[in-house]
Formats: structure tokens, C-alpha cells, sequence
């Protein structure tokens, strides 16, 4: 089994998964389902990395479908997890999912010219409960690069966004506008 870092306080992310692995029952397979939110795909398109599709409720408090059992479609995806380091830069993953049917170069048509942030949303769903995601909170990123991929493919790269880049206060105070302000 590959090593996903070193240990941490006695016990590696390898070592914690082989032990979870060992002890989940033979019939529970743990999928990743992934939602592409923007306010112009209405309903969200949504993804299973998984050979037929899925029926799962989405978690109270989800910002589309709340507490809905929502369809999740069927779809080879290859996700590239985020580097494990202590840097100061936002982590980055890689998505890229198979657009035989189109529907991916749709909904980036469809939201083009945008300025809203496309935001993926990952659900791991265990296939013996699918009442809520078996992983809560779920992960949200923003997607900041989108390229199509010969072979009917697309890749995302996306991040948790950069929170450090954010001007404060958000509104910028001119002389005109407040005359009674010195020089």
C-alpha cells in the first residue's frame, strides 16, 4: 500500500486506511459523487465515479436539494487529490471526466461569460446508506481552469478559493463621494 504521508501524532493516513479498510463489511463500496453548481445550470449537474447510476439523498443544509433524494449520472472520473504539505497555497485537485455525452461542453456553454465562480461539490455516499453522504462536511472547491482533452474528456482544476486575496474593506472610499473627508 502506497504511503500518504508521514505520521501524525503516531498513526499515517495509510495505516488509518488499512485499518478502515479491514473492518468494512465486504458488501460496502464507498463512491464519489460530484455536483457542478452555478446559478445558470438549474438543476445541478451531478456525477458518479461508478458504471451505473445512483440514487442518493443530498445532506440537510445543501445549498441546492436539500434533504432531497436526488439521481447522480454514471460517469468514468480520475481525480488527481490535493498535494499534502504545509505551503502556503491553496491546495489544488484534478478532475477529469469523460463527456461522451456532451453534457459537460453543455453546461460550460450554457455558463459562459460568467462571472459567477463554478463550484464542484464532492459526496462520498457508502452504498449501504444512501440517506446522507457517509463523509460530512462535504468538500466544496471553486474551479479556476477548465480544458478539453482529445478523446471526448474534460479536466477541472480547482481549489478552495483564496481567501488571503481579498480586499478590505470591500468598498473603496473616494473623495467625490465623501466630500467631507480632509486631505
Amino acid at each position: 500500500m502506497p504511503t500518504y504521508g508521514s505520521p501524525l501524532k503516531g498513526v499515517s493516513l495509510s495505516d488509518a486506511l488499512k485499518g478502515a479498510a479491514t473492518y468494512a463489511p465486504a458488501e460496502r463500496v464507498v463512491l464519489s459523487c460530484f455536483e457542478f453548481r452555478h446559478s445558470l445550470l438549474v438543476p445541478p449537474v451531478r456525477f458518479v465515479n461508478n458504471t451505473e447510476n445512483f440514487l442518493a439523498t443530498l445532506e440537510d443544509g445543501a445549498p441546492v436539494d436539500s434533504a432531497t433524494e436526488v439521481e447522480f449520472l454514471a460517469c468514468d472520473i480520475q481525480k488527481t487529490e490535493p498535494e499534502e504539505s504545509d505551503q502556503a497555497a491553496s491546495p489544488d485537485i484534478t478532475l477529469t471526466i469523460s463527456n461522451i455525452s456532451h453534457l459537460v461542453t453543455d453546461a460550460l456553454k450554457l455558463i459562459r461569460g460568467s462571472r459567477e465562480p463554478l463550484l464542484i461539490t464532492e459526496r462520498l455516499y457508502a452504498t449501504d446508506d444512501t440517506t446522507a453522504p457517509h463523509l460530512l462536511p462535504v468538500t466544496t472547491w471553486e474551479i479556476s481552469n477548465v480544458s478539453l482533452i482529445d478523446g471526448g474528456s474534460t479536466s477541472f482544476r480547482a481549489s478552495y478559493g483564496d481567501p488571503v486575496n481579498i480586499a478590505v474593506p470591500r468598498t473603496t472610499v473616494k473623495r467625490s463621494e465623501y466630500p467631507t473627508l480632509e486631505r
